[in-house]
């Protein structure tokens, strides 16, 4: 009899430490978090945005993390054929930080997705851009080609007019 006592003893704190385990989560001061019911933000603390410990259901809600620091796509290098018929090699990148992470979540998903997404919108804004330079205009033929800031940031509109508002804000840093 002793025996099964034990055992429903040892059973019980088994299950309550997974249950209190479950219901458990930690928010890094880098991370932003949303939890979900059944695949839908809760209304009302949804969105989790202070460092700490925090509760939710157990296996009713989960939590998905979002990073809140600056985020870095980088595009592999490209061959553009500006107007003027010469060929430029460009290596591009773009920073964004998620501002919004419950319309992030909702029109994007995952980093991942979005990092996909605006390595497309980028290397198209690129293209375009410089596309259309005429000789010599906003490119310095030293030792590397440096893109003029007017044209960075005529690149820079393009992306986030192609991102149509997800979420998402560039960084011009």
């Amino acid at each position: 009899m002793k025996n099964a006592a034990t055992f429903g003893a040892i059973a019980a704190i088994v299950l309550i430490l997974v249950v209190a385990l479950a219901s458990s989560f930690t928010v890094d001061q880098t991370e932003q978090a949303i939890v979900l019911r059944f695949g839908e933000p809760v209304a009302g603390r949804g969105l989790v945005t202070t460092p700490g410990l925090h509760f939710k259901y157990p296996f009713i809600e989960n939590v998905v993390f979002l990073d809140n620091r600056i985020l870095v796509v980088e595009a592999p290098k490209q061959e553009v054929l500006a107007s003027d018929n010469n060929r430029l090699d460009v290596d591009s990148f773009l920073r964004y930080r998620i501002v919004d992470p419950l319309k992030f979540y909702q029109t994007v998903g995952s980093p991942d997705r979005a990092n996909n997404q605006l390595g497309y919108i980028l290397n198209s804004a690129v293209r375009r851009v410089l596309g259309h330079r005429l000789k010599h205009d906003g490119v310095d033929c030293r030792a590397h080609i440096g893109i003029h800031p007017r044209r960075r940031d005529r690149v820079f509109a393009h992306v986030l007019v192609g991102d149509r508002d997800g979420g998402v804000t560039g960084e011009r840093r």
